[in-house]
């Protein structure tokens, strides 16, 4: 088949919207499938080919985070000024940009789609951290009529993600709900990675439709992660937490008051990597938890794989589920999961009892120690974890997307 994905993260991005697609394309790839990337540009190349897949790297170049350009030394006040206005700007660009972020992408996507406009794809597929992606995949499905499927991926919400907004909902809202209801109208098929983001676009637009919309989970290679041989550690025990914190969505202050009460009774060490994001250092990095800041993603691998229990903290008012939960889970390492109302589904699978403990409060302080105490002497197979994730394995997850055009 020949297959074309539109996602402005691939490698060399990192993160979880690069990860995603960046291995399903290379299993397309190995399985004899023609795959062509169009993606956001990271340097000077513009075309590419990665593990025999055809990458067009289009837009402007955006540095990643640790890559910074050369300058020259300044003075405080040129500084500040310079500072001053480049905050102005942003939260004039942020007033107005539509339809998120990524905004400066979509005339370079809609180019290059226009180019391709005779060639037939038996596959389109458009992958949402950025609707561009989306707007660009309905732009083509009009324009060229030998499109076999396109299926529109939600990495993230859209019109309802009113926790965290991808732009004005004051100015655009409508032309959100809009443009949504049009990708759903041409689409084939909708997927969203949990069933709490499916339940809420069924109710805001009536997607009943189970050919029409489906859940297919985040991805994970078990082996990359889990965790083969670990001695037996002695305390002060590793408790780590990897992943960034956002302002009333996924919170630190319940897990900082609760080490720090339980550390007066266990010895134990948290380290938290990632950034704040706004949250205060000053109320993160406190008595036995130590922030360490944002750690590329090679690096945050072999810091959860070097820990003793993880620690996992739930979105609030927020449907997302992070893909670091099914990476915690692949690890086989027991894991302590923070929560105010829902747990995500995984997390819930009685096949890891034993490995979980849910805290929601103080209560549940007793509970922590000998959890810890326990879980540290136990192990937990491979075979096990491979079982429990066999769903989100990244070859079923690539087959699921095939379902229906390989036939």
């Amino acid at each position: 088949m020949k297959i074309l994905i539109i996602n402005y993260y691939f490698e060399p991005f990192v993160g979880a919207h690069a990860y995603r697609w960046s291995q399903i394309a290379k299993v397309w790839a190995a399985e004899g499938h023609e795959v062509e990337v169009i993606a956001g540009r990271v340097g000077d190349t513009r075309c590419e080919v990665r593990d025999d897949v055809t990458v067009e790297r289009i837009g402007f170049v955006r540095r990643q985070s640790g890559m910074s350009s050369s300058s020259t030394t300044s003075s405080e006040k040129v500084n500040a000024l310079r500072s001053a206005t480049v905050g102005l700007l942003k939260k004039v660009n942020r007033f107005f940009f539509w339809p998120d972020g990524l905004w400066h992408w979509l005339p370079f996507l809609l180019a290059s789609l226009l180019k391709r406009r005779h060639v037939k794809y038996d596959l389109v597929v458009s992958y949402s951290p950025t609707f561009s992606a989306h707007v660009g995949g309905l732009f083509f499905k009009k324009i060229n009529k030998n499109i076999g499927r396109w299926i529109a991926d939600y990495g993230d919400p859209f019109s309802t993600s009113n926790s965290m907004p991808p732009n004005n909902f004051k100015i655009y809202k409508w032309l959100n709900f809009f443009f949504e209801n049009r990708v759903f109208k041409f689409c084939d098929k909708v997927v969203f990675t949990n069933k709490r983001t499916l339940r809420e676009y069924v109710e805001c637009f009536g997607l009943t439709s189970c050919s029409k919309a489906s859940v297919i989970p985040h991805a994970v290679d078990v082996g990359a992660f889990f965790q083969q041989k670990k001695p037996v550690r002695t305390q002060p025990y590793n408790l780590v937490y990897v992943g960034a914190f956002h302002r009333g969505i996924r919170e630190p202050f319940m897990m900082v008051g609760f080490f720090n009460e339980l550390c007066k009774r266990l010895d134990i060490v948290v380290n938290v990597y990632g950034p704040l994001n706004g949250v205060p250092h000053s109320e993160v990095n406190t008595g036995c938890v130590k922030h360490h800041g944002a750690v590329s993603r090679d690096r945050a691998i072999e810091l959860v794989r070097e820990a003793d229990i993880l620690i996992n903290i739930e979105n609030s008012n927020c449907v997302m589920t992070p893909s670091k939960i099914v990476e915690y889970v692949a690890t086989g390492l027991p894991i302590i999961n923070f929560y105010e109302k829902e747990r995500a589904e995984l997390l819930c699978d009685e096949r890891l009892s034993g490995r979980l403990l849910h805290v929601k409060n103080l209560a549940s302080l007793d509970s922590a120690c000998a959890f810890i105490s326990r879980a540290v002497l136990e192990r937990v197979s491979l075979d096990h974890i491979e079982m429990v994730l066999f769903s989100y394995s990244i070859n079923n997850v690539a087959d699921k997307y095939l379902d229906g055009v390989c036939e």
